[in-house]
């Protein structure tokens, strides 16, 4: 059982590691593309749940299928069912391991689906300036109300400061 530990180890070393270099290689080939002018409020949006997808998908895939390698029973654990056991384990995680490909076309499809939704929304870069004031103001208002209330509601005005900060990284420069 303890040389099953390493060797899942070194799989899920090595599917992390080949994960970041195609992370480095899409990340490099999007760079060189031309980029759709950004949308207050919704690029930031879009490029998180870009990052979800490309990586999110991945990693929940190399991990479920570390755990379920690593939940394989010990041999004799079930007594005279153990070989059916042993082996209806071993092909749930054969069948579970040969599934790569649909979780690398999920991936694509999902990053196609936000770059459509990055071009519909380009129309949209005319209102910057002004979301950005709306946004401005809020994080004023929220910056000024954490000042003004600090002793009375921390360490909650800690939590206002950086709300106001996120808030004010949904902008996007006036033209886009």
């Amino acid at each position: 059982m303890s040389h099953v530990i390493p060797r899942t180890r070194i799989y899920l070393t090595a599917v992390i590691l080949g994960l970041s270099a195609v992370g480095a290689a899409v990340g490099h080939a999007r760079a060189d593309e031309p980029q759709p002018k950004r949308v207050t409020g919704v690029s930031f949006a879009l490029e998180t749940m870009r990052t979800g997808n490309q990586i999110g998908a991945s990693e929940v895939y190399a991990l479920a299928l570390s755990g379920a390698g690593s939940a394989i029973p010990p041999k004799g654990m079930f007594g005279p069912v153990d070989p059916v056991v042993q082996q209806g384990a071993q092909q749930a995680v054969l069948v579970a391991g040969s599934q790569g490909a649909n979780v690398s076309k999920v991936s694509q499809a999902g990053d196609s689906g936000i770059a459509q939704t990055e071009n519909t929304v380009q129309p949209l870069a005319v209102i910057n300036a002004p979301g950005n004031q709306a946004i401005d103001a809020a994080a004023t208002a929220l910056n000024t109300a954490a000042q003004a209330l600090g002793p009375q509601i921390q360490p909650f005005d800690t939590t206002v400061k950086q709300g106001a900060q996120f808030i004010q990284e949904l902008e996007a420069s006036p033209g886009g």
